[in-house]
């Protein structure tokens, strides 16, 4: 599955990936680092070029960071950013995710990438409502009905 893709004639970004997002959904904010990764495709192979390929990587115009590849091929993004105040700021009511290839990596002719999915790792917080909803009816058995736990 194809999510979007990146390009650029002549030196010049003519069209870039973004996706939206919200802010991360029961973020743990205990720890502040996340992981993402983008799967990208190349699709040109420039042989006067190498790499043919260099992506950047933003989230809301704040630069996460580049990868460089050559030739047709898959390659995969990774990196650990942390997010706060003072770094990356992710924000409840929404964010975006760039993928631009610019012309860094070869000046002349045409540049096109593929995005096949991207994926952010990071801490969450579990609702532990059933559980004390358990708990509170093990209670109640064990006040009300008497209920004696057998050994």
């Amino acid at each position: 599955m194809v999510l979007g893709k990146s390009y650029r004639t002549n030196g010049q970004s003519t069209g870039y990936f973004e996706d939206y997002f919200t802010g991360f959904e029961n973020h743990n904010l205990d720890s502040h680092w996340v992981n993402l990764k983008v799967a990208m495709h190349g699709l040109t192979n420039n042989s006067s070029c190498n790499p043919d390929h260099r992506a950047f990587i933003s989230i809301t115009d704040q630069p996460i960071g580049s990868v460089e590849w050559d030739g047709q091929q898959a390659k995969v993004f990774e990196k650990n950013f942390y997010v706060g105040e003072d770094s990356i700021r992710i924000f409840p009511t929404g964010n975006r995710l760039d993928v631009k290839v610019t012309g860094e990596a070869c000046e002349t002719g045409s540049d096109e990438i593929r995005i096949n999915w991207y994926e952010f790792t990071y801490w969450r917080t579990i609702e532990q409502t059933l559980i004390i909803s358990l708990l509170k009816v093990l209670i109640w058995f064990y006040k009300v009905l008497d209920f004696e736990l057998v050994s």
